[in-house]
This record gives C-alpha cells, structure tokens and sequence, in this order.
C-alpha cells in the first residue's frame, strides 16, 4: 500500500506537496493535465530532497537511480505517448540525459544529482517542447496529457518524502515574476 500525500507548509509560507516513499518502494502520484500545443508551456516547480539516497541499492546499475522525479507525458503521432522524466540523480551527473534503445519509455533529462544541496527547496524552469524537439527530433503533435511525480529511496529501513511545490505552466511570452 502506498502512503498517503499531504499537504504541508513551506518556509516560505506557500504550501508543499509532501510524497513520502515507503521502506525502499517507489510512490508514484500522477495527475491528468491540458494545455494546447499550439501554445507550447514552460514548466516551473520547485523540489526538496531530504537527503541523499545510496545509489548501490538501486536494483539497476545501470540506471540512473532517481530520487525524485516529475515526469511530463505528452500526445505524440499515431496515439501513441512520450514521456519526459526529469530527476533528482543518485547516480548520474547534472545535464546528462538517459534514454532506453526503444520509444516506449520515457527520456530521462538529470536535473539535479549528488552535489546539489539537500533539505532546501531549489527551482527548475524547464522548456518542455524544446526537450522534447531534443530527445525525439521532432515537435509534439498534440497536447499535454499528464504531469507524475514520483519518490525513492531503495533502503528499506529508511523512508524517505520529497517535497514538491507548486507546478505551473506558463507560455515563453508571459514568464512567472
């Protein structure tokens, strides 16, 4: 059973969106979202790790061992969907992007990975078009249709909650003040 979310305050004063992980399980939280394509968003949320997980007990070594991640799932060609999955590593250094042989699973972008500061909310701003133009070579042809964010730890004697706050689309012409 996954725990449950809650809502928590910030330093700030905003609110937070508490996901826990629980004893070396992944808490994956998705929420079905709209914007046109015709209209191409730039996504900014900010994130907390409360501490850094030990890349060793991942079950895949290869992998790139995400804490924490947001995954943004747009409409593609012929119905079929992609996924942008964008980390806070254990393993993989900031900048690099990972991706499977095959179309089906999502592009990995690492924003975030060891030698970032953890216990503080830090902020990402993401053109996600431009991505994903990068990572598959041409522009979506639809809409967004999902925005996931999802927590782990695979030790299973610690748990661990990534804090997230707000996720807000807004277009390259009218940038958050």
């Amino acid at each position: 059973m996954r725990p449950s979310l809650r809502i928590d305050t910030a330093s700030d004063g905003g609110l937070v969106l508490v996901v826990p992980g629980n004893g070396g399980l992944a808490s994956r939280w998705r929420r079905k979202v709209r914007w046109d394509a015709g209209s191409p968003p730039v996504l900014t949320w900010t994130w907390e790790l409360p501490r850094q997980a030990d890349s060793a007990l991942f079950k895949r070594r290869r992998g790139p061992a995400a804490t924490l991640a947001v995954d943004v799932t747009l409409a593609s060609t012929f119905g079929f969907h992609k996924t942008i999955r964008y980390i806070w590593s254990a393993r993989c250094d900031k900048g690099s992007a990972w991706a499977n042989r095959d179309s089906w699973h999502p592009k990995v972008r690492v924003l975030r990975d060891v030698r970032d500061p953890v216990d503080s909310m830090l902020v990402e701003t993401i053109d996600v078009w431009k991505d994903f133009q990068e990572l598959w070579g041409y522009t979506p042809r639809h809409q967004a249709l999902a925005i996931a964010v999802s927590v782990q730890d695979p030790d299973p004697k610690h748990s661990v909650a990534g804090r997230f706050g707000a996720i807000l689309a807004h277009s390259k012409e009218n940038p958050l003040p």
